[in-house]
């Protein structure tokens, strides 16, 4: 089923760079800590780039749905903590804006989780989602030309056999 879906989306498609460049996008737009405007960045990028849409939200859905959200959006805010705090020495906890503060009162006396950094969770979410763009982007590519090649060859076989028929 997949291979079926990944054949048509070449056929239509036809580019691997496009292609590959809409599946890592999709996958930033899944890591990316704007939460609630996925969808719009999806349509913006397909927009802007002239992406496949349907490959961007299916990707982006497919990696950050409800099951996903949480430890993306954790391992997000874990990755601003590390780079802000312990790689560069900033208070990330002190960086961010007073109404912060509150809600931090209220999540750490809810569930006891203390020091949750917005700045932490917007700077960690965009990097680890860019790491996660840039590392998939030549391995999609190259996926992507290889199936190309492939679907060549089998049409090219097709049409030899139907002209020697």
């Amino acid at each position: 089923m997949l291979k079926n879906i990944v054949h048509n989306l070449m056929l239509k498609e036809g580019c691997p760079d496009r292609l590959a460049l809409s599946l890592s996008l999709g996958a930033y737009i899944a890591f990316c800590p704007f939460v609630g405007f996925h969808t719009v960045l999806v349509f913006a990028f397909a927009w802007l780039l002239s992406l496949n849409a349907l490959l961007l939200l299916a990707i982006s859905n497919g990696i950050n749905n409800p099951l996903t959200m949480l430890p993306i959006y954790a391992s997000g805010h874990m990755t601003g903590s590390w780079l802000l705090n312990g790689l560069f020495g900033y208070d990330t906890y002190c960086l961010d804006p007073a109404w912060m503060h509150w809600i931090n009162t209220k999540i750490m006396a809810t569930i006891g989780i203390p020091k949750l950094s917005l700045t932490a969770f917007m700077i960690g979410g965009n990097i680890l989602g860019l790491a996660i763009a840039v590392l998939l982007y030549p391995i999609a590519q190259a996926t992507f030309r290889l199936l190309g090649q492939k679907i060549k060859k089998a049409k090219q076989r097709y049409c030899t056999k139907r002209d020697a028929q």
